[in-house]
């Protein structure tokens, strides 16, 4: 606690909160003394004077040496006549008398307490995504001491917290759950399956609470609920003193480290954020007007990079808070369809934008509900088919050049094309004479469109043909794409590939009739003339350019955006796509390289595509900043190649 006081900064509430609630459990311990009860109230009352108004100057010098007398009383084990005259002293100069005995005599103010629950509530968010992650691990581990101590200290501060923010209700939820991690800890309780549910359910409670009061609701949740879940919490699993110590011996402690580095955590507003992002770009942008040849000016660009990447590593979580509901959803799935199913997660530590992760997720859950119900066979079937008993799901999230990938791979029984197209004829939406013409990613694309669906029956979980058409509009609205891979009986993986949220790029500026386009540097290859030789028409509108004897796609940029160009130009810029396919973009004139700051274009047009941004260039006009991969995919769509 004295390093705790010692490091505090004024208004730092959840602070003072912990301290009150470790004087008490002080309070508790000392009930033969009655000095050091007088103590602690006048320490307790102190703090919550200082919460509810601006704290002196002597705040935490007072409550410094008030920590000094509690630990001469635990060394010396009595108070001597000379430590208890030391004791009334401090109370009377550093404790106004009607602080020193009652504990409710000062209480926080409304509006303070009202301005702290947008910050509680992002930290309960953060600390039950982190218990659940904890009470999946114990149910894998359950002797695992550590973990126990963790959920134990989550639950102790939301309780404490929510004491401040007079939210009773919360507070009685967390402390009932604080009691069966109280009785785990002392091995009263038999961490099992039943343990296990009953934790998830006590996260699913709280996880409504958070939600109510961010909405500004009152919480949903009766006390009658609460009455009968706080029964079925002290029921668990009651081991019998005498088999406590075989149980131990049977389950000998294993313990995991699960607590994290203690990383100093300071809350910024997003809007701030985007902010020193766009001062970053504007600076950026300012020192490329200085002359090049400046003896500075590579170093001050060197600086500038480093502060740009600093600044947008602030608008980035990792991806662990993405993932962190596939294991429980994959776990009460797969028990409720008595399925066994294994789930891999890798690449947790990715950083991602934050704006993706909450736009993410729902898409996310239903492609993996779709694998549990859909994909991973029943353990009969799959042995029938020389498969093990249980399935697995693999998510992993990385980096594909310029995209963040992110893959969700189950070894199922793979998609059917023969039974897609049958269903696609049925419906209409594939003539039959076209259907053996369709290339594989055309036919499984058609999964996602709305209303489609190959299921012989609505289920529980999945076989109406929204949830997938819903993933496709949340990963295009993204500016993202979906690629397909399956093999009939043995597996299906659905990647989903996403543009780095970067705020400058390195670009080749290049103009479409009077429109300049930038398209980044990492996509591009070379830029070449085409020349008649090597360009073969096989088909209307459709052209090949021979590239060392590789046929390559010819893409008219102006076709694709309606620019009307210069005339018949010969100058193409050679792309590749994030899945390493080539195509020519043609374009009437290469302008330069360039270091180009993104701008969003805003709302009008969010639903431009091919388009990722915008960027203004010398002599202050307007350039577009090209997405690689949907350009191509907007051209393929318009059938003009």
């Amino acid at each position: 606690m004295t390093k705790s006081i010692i490091r505090f900064e004024a208004g730092d509430i959840f602070a003072q909160t912990d301290w009150i609630t470790e004087f008490n459990a002080m309070k508790s311990a000392w009930t033969d003394e009655e000095t050091a009860q007088s103590l602690i109230d006048g320490l307790v009352g102190l703090i919550r004077r200082n919460m509810a108004s601006r704290p002196a100057e002597d705040y935490i010098e007072s409550l410094s040496r008030g920590v000094e007398l509690l630990d001469d009383i635990d060394r010396e084990g009595a108070i001597s006549p000379s430590l208890q005259s030391r004791i009334g002293e401090f109370l009377r100069r550093s404790v106004p008398p009607d602080l020193a005995c009652d504990d409710e005599a000062v209480q926080p103010e409304e509006t303070q307490a009202a301005d702290n629950l947008p910050v509680f509530l992002a930290d309960a968010e953060a600390r039950l995504s982190r218990a659940q992650e904890l009470i999946l691990l114990l149910e894998k581990n359950p002797a695992d001491a550590e973990t126990v101590n963790e959920l134990f200290r989550i639950f102790h501060t939301i309780k404490g917290e929510c004491g401040f923010l007079k939210i009773p209700l919360f507070a009685e939820l967390a402390h009932n759950i604080e009691g069966l991690l109280d009785r785990l800890r002392d091995k009263k309780v038999r961490s099992d399956s039943l343990v296990t549910d009953l934790l998830l359910e006590g996260i699913d409670y709280s996880s409504r609470m958070v939600r109510d009061l961010a909405e500004g609701k009152a919480i949903r949740l009766s006390r009658e609920e609460l009455g009968v879940f706080a029964e079925k919490l002290t029921f668990g699993r009651r081991i019998p003193e005498d088999a406590a110590d075989a149980v131990e011996r049977e389950n000998p402690v294993e313990t995991t480290k699960t607590t994290r580095g203690a990383e100093e955590i300071v809350r910024v507003k997003a809007a701030k954020i985007e902010n020193l992002v766009d001062m970053i770009g504007e600076l950026i942008t300012t020192i490329g007007q200085v002359e090049e040849h400046s003896p500075l000016y590579a170093q001050l660009r060197k600086f500038t990079r480093e502060l740009q990447r600093t600044a947008l590593e602030l608008k980035t979580d990792s991806a662990r808070n993405l993932f962190g509901k596939i294991q429980r959803s994959v776990r009460d799935l797969s028990k409720k369809l008595d399925k066994k199913i294994t789930v891999e997660l890798s690449g947790e530590d990715l950083e991602i934008d934050r704006d993706l992760i909450g736009r993410l997720e729902e898409p996310l859950l239903h492609i993996i509900r779709n694998a549990v119900d859909h994909g991973i066979e029943p353990s009969s079937e799959r042995l029938a088919s020389k498969k093990p008993a249980g399935g697995t799901v693999r998510v992993t999230a990385g980096r594909r050049g310029n995209h963040i990938e992110i893959s969700i791979f189950d070894d199922g029984r793979g998609l059917d094309r023969e039974r897609i197209l049958a269903k696609a004829i049925d419906q209409g939406i594939v003539d039959a004479k076209d259907a053996g013409k369709m290339r594989d990613q055309e036919v499984y694309d058609l999964i996602f469109l709305n209303g489609f669906s190959t299921a012989s029956s609505v289920g529980y979980v999945s076989g109406r043909g929204v949830g997938m058409n819903i993933v496709k509009e949340t990963v295009r609205a993204a500016k993202g794409r979906i690629v397909t891979e399956t093999e009939s009986g043995r597996f299906t993986r659905f990647i989903l590939l996403f543009p780095l949220n970067m705020a400058i790029v390195d670009g080749v500026v290049v103009r479409v009739g009077r429109q300049r386009y930038v398209i980044p540097v990492a996509a591009v290859v070379e830029s070449i003339r085409l020349g008649k030789i090597r360009v073969d028409t096989v088909a209307k509108d459709i052209r090949m350019y021979r590239l060392r004897d590789e046929p390559v796609p010819v893409v008219p940029l102006s076709q694709v955006f309606g620019q009307i160009p210069d005339g018949a130009s010969d100058i193409g810029v050679v792309v590749e796509t994030s899945d390493k396919r080539k195509f020519v973009l043609l374009v009437d004139e290469v302008l330069a390289k360039r270091e180009v700051v993104i701008k969003s274009l805003g709302p009008r047009f969010k639903d431009l595509r091919g388009i990722a941004a915008g960027t203004v260039v010398s002599g202050g006009g307007l350039a577009l900043v090209l997405d690689v991969d949907e350009t191509i995919q907007v051209h393929q769509e318009q059938g003009i190649s």
